[in-house]
């Protein structure tokens, strides 16, 4: 009989243990948006042996969780909150450093590692997106989130223009998060996964470990969104 965890969706796996985010992230895994897949489909998909990462994956569940937040537990507010302050407030510093970064190494090294040119260039596009994605977050989807939770706990139902407002940010949101994820992909194959040659400056160096962080962060940042946030509101405008 097959290992049940082979049958749960990736997403869900994060979701209930964000401790086994470590262990897709070394498989190449999407746990953001492409997430709700079963991780045997996932497995098969890029022949890995499911064998191998289910044992992984059992290793990092048995062991203590002393000092990793409960994700799942929190409210929609603190997830908010968390959000805001932790992944947006990083996003809006990473970028201008990241970018200048990048820029010097495609400026340098362009002429004999053309990836990087092409790196640069995607991250700008990102940049901007992301930017945006914030702002509509803060301005329109959070609030709109809290509004509903306001009228949740005085027992009022939230009206059909706060359900379809919801509804489409969602869609849009989620939209946004994919396209965000797929720049990433393309800069971490591009970059041959943040692996700067043997010879690389330091300036060489740390732009690619400030690409890889700013993906670690992306995909805590959906994950937290998509996965928790999302579903948690969409059942306020369904009950």
């Amino acid at each position: 009989m097959s290992n049940p965890i082979l049958h749960q969706h990736v997403a869900t796996l994060v979701t209930e243990d964000y401790r086994t985010a470590d262990v897709f992230r070394r498989y190449g895994m999407d746990f953001c948006c492409g997430g709700k897949k079963p991780l045997a489909e996932v497995c098969e998909k890029k022949g890995i042996d499911p064998n191998e990462v289910v044992k992984e994956l059992e290793h990092v569940m048995v062991q203590p969780a002393a000092g990793m937040p409960r994700f799942r537990d929190w409210s929609a507010e603190l997830l908010i909150d968390y959000i805001k302050q932790n992944h947006h407030t990083y996003v809006r510093s990473a970028i201008p450093r990241i970018a200048q970064w990048i820029n010097k190494v495609a400026q340098r090294h362009g002429h004999d590692r053309p990836e990087n040119i092409e790196i640069a260039k995607l991250f700008e596009e990102l940049a901007g997106a992301m930017m945006t994605h914030l702002e509509k977050e803060e301005n329109e989807q959070f609030p709109l989130v809290e509004a509903v939770l306001e009228k949740h706990k005085n027992n009022e139902a939230p009206d059909e223009k706060q359900r379809e407002d919801l509804k489409r940010l969602h869609r849009e949101l989620e939209s946004e998060h994919e396209h965000a994820g797929d720049t990433m992909a393309k800069i971490a194959e591009l970059s041959n996964q943040f692996t700067p040659p043997e010879w690389a400056c330091p300036t060489y160096q740390l732009a690619y470990k400030e690409l890889q962080d700013f993906e670690q962060d992306l995909h805590q940042h959906v994950h937290l969104e998509n996965n928790l946030l999302f579903p948690k509101a969409t059942q306020l405008i369904s009950n």
